[in-house]
């Protein structure tokens, strides 16, 4: 344990594979719902918050919200469905776009001055499998 170290205090995973069809893509076409990814896409994100929240964790008081950004729309879905107040979700894709996958991290850095030692962050992802995935940290 480095003393400086950020806590990784739980993770919460789900998949909907059932939903797999909603984006598909090879070298040459990709094929996306868009409308299919965001209705299943929160539903697998509130089945599996409230999962967390069964097994004894308290997503809903954290500092901040790292997601997975793909436009406001999403973003703000996201908020309204879980009771989140968007100001406490630093957004990136404005300036960089959906960059997937990198969207947490680069956000992340990017974001690193505004939270305290202490903070506590939800990180989430969803991937278009549909998969999702919940890191709560101590900053």
């Amino acid at each position: 344990k480095h003393p400086d170290g950020h806590r990784i205090v739980h993770t919460q995973t789900r998949a909907g594979t059932e939903h797999h069809e909603l984006c598909i893509g090879n070298m040459d076409d990709m094929r996306t719902d868009t409308a299919g990814l965001l209705e299943n896409g929160l539903e697998l994100v509130t089945q599996t918050w409230r999962a967390a929240e069964e097994s004894g964790r308290n997503y809903s008081n954290k500092q901040w919200y790292i997601t997975h950004q793909v436009s406001m729309v999403y973003t703000r879905a996201f908020a309204k469905a879980m009771g989140i107040n968007p100001e406490i979700i630093p957004v990136t894709f404005p300036e960089l776009g959906n960059i997937a996958a990198e969207a947490v991290p680069l956000t992340l850095a990017l974001n690193q001055d505004r939270f305290a030692k202490g903070d506590e962050l939800l990180l989430l992802g969803v991937g278009s499998g549909l998969n999702t995935a919940m890191m709560e940290v101590q900053w």
